[in-house]
Parts: C-alpha cells; structure tokens; sequence
C-alpha cells in the first residue's frame, strides 16, 4: 500500500472514530445540562433530525467538490458545536449546536466511508467493516471519557469538556487537510430507481430491518443516561460508563459479524441479531 494511501485510510478511521466521540458527549453529560426532559428531548432529536439528511445528500455535494472538502467542512461543523456549547448556556441555542453536529457527523461519517471505498478498490467490504470498529471504539471513549474527566478533576466545569473536544475535531480537520486526493474507481452504473427498489421484497426487508435497528439503537442510547440516573440510582459520571458499556457490546458485535459469526450465513446472522 502506498505510503499516501495508509496516511489517508488512517485519517478515515480517525474521523469515523471523532464522530462516534462527539456524537456521544452529549447524551453522556444529558443530566449535567440545564432544561427539562423535554428540552433534553428536543436535544437529542436535533442531533439526529439532519444527520440521515446530511450522510445521503452529502454524497450529491462531494460529486462536485471532492470528498476531501467534504470532509473537512463536516469536522469543522462538529468542531463549531462543541465551541458553541462552551461559551453559552442557553437550551435554545445548545438546540442550534446540536443540529450543525448533526450536519456534520452525518457528513464525515458518510464521506469517511466513501473516501475509503475510494482508496481501496476490489477490498471495500474489508475496510468498511475495519470502519465499524473505529465507530464502536468512538462511541465507547467518548462516554468514558467523560467519567474519567468529572472523575479525575470533580470540580471540572462542563464548558472545559466541550472545549476539550471542540480541539480535538480540530486537529483532525488539520489531519483531513493531508488527504490524498484519488478518484474514485469509474464503474459502470446500474440503473435502478426507487420504484424498483420498493418492488424488491428482499430490499424492503433489509430496509425495514435496518430502519428498527437504528432507532432502536438511537433511541436506546439517547437515554440510557436517564434511564441509569433514574431508573437505577446511578449517579453521573457513573451514567457514562453505563453508556460506553452499551456500546461496547455493540462494537464486539460488530467485530463478530465483521468475521462473519465463525461463517454463519448473512441470512442467519441477522435472525439471531433481531432474536436477541
């Protein structure tokens, strides 16, 4: 592998990786913010209303400018969150923040994988499920992080951990600044429109599938903090680590399936995905 190649497949995953972290501060620190439930609601509905808007139309952008300033306008809107959030303590414009994480994260997490189908032709499936792991990995640092922050330092205020973050998703639109710039691999489109689609019963399926395990996974970690903190008497920054222990079975999950369940059939694995 070129040496351009490694650097640049290395800042992928160091985006998928940034992405899972920020878009997991937020439900992590949920208790410590002002606002009722209903606000916290309003908050975690602002992190997701854009992101499956921005991953798929981001896609139709990059096309025309190139996934590299794709890439690196989505770290600079996650970066722009968090600096937001240090300096004002408003729900309303935490609201605001939110949706440019939003924006952001389903930027970066969608060109992230592009950019390495890009760099890696003939092994996408090998890498994307390389991705998955980075993913995982974010998702379990970015709670923990938060308990060993508020665990080390008590009296830390909640402004310094965004701003902590806010740092470093700007090293890492320094790092997508050195992104190789190859084209993707010309293949010859098959055409297909979205009524086909909908008269594929094996698509809908896989896309009904796929539409209950996001929200069931969203919707589960949004509030596994409130749910710690109230159901079961945990008290922050415990909750955290309650959190990163859920995404920490996702990511060993992951990994199985990204070798295949010892070779269990695609079919099978998700029969006893959906049974457990």
């Amino acid at each position: 592998m070129p040496r351009s190649t490694g650097r640049s497949t290395v800042l992928c995953f160091s985006a998928i990786f940034m992405f899972a972290v920020s878009g997991q501060v937020f439900p992590s620190v949920l208790s410590q913010l002002p606002g009722s439930a209903v606000e916290h609601g309003l908050l975690l509905f602002a992190l997701f209303l854009f992101f499956p808007i921005a991953s798929a139309g981001a896609g139709f952008v990059a096309d025309r400018i190139g996934k590299k300033r794709m890439l690196v306008g989505g770290a600079l809107l996650m970066s722009l969150t968090f600096l937001i959030s240090t300096f004002v303590s408003s729900i309303g414009l935490w609201i605001l923040a939110v949706l440019f994480l939003g924006v952001g994260s389903g930027v970066v997490e969608g060109q992230a994988s592009a950019k390495l189908a890009d760099l890696h032709p003939g092994s996408e499936s090998r890498y994307l499920n390389a991705s998955q792991s980075f993913y995982s990995g974010g998702a379990v640092i970015g709670p923990f992080y938060i308990y060993a922050l508020f665990k080390v330092f008590p009296g830390i205020r909640l402004q310094t951990a965004f701003l902590t973050v806010c740092l470093m998703n700007l090293a890492l639109v320094v790092g997508l600044l050195l992104l190789e710039e190859k084209p993707a691999a010309r293949r010859t489109p098959t055409p297909a429109s979205l009524t086909d689609l909908l008269r594929d019963r094996e698509w809908r399926i896989v896309g009904l599938a796929l539409f209950i395990y996001v929200a069931e996974e969203m919707g589960t970690a949004s509030w596994l903090e409130k749910y710690a903190r109230e159901a079961l008497g945990l008290a922050h920054p415990l909750t955290a680590v309650y959190i990163a222990v859920f995404w920490l079975g996702l990511g060993i999950s992951r990994t199985l399936v990204g070798l295949g369940l010892l070779k269990l059939e695609g079919k099978r694995i998700l029969v006893l995905s959906v049974v457990s």
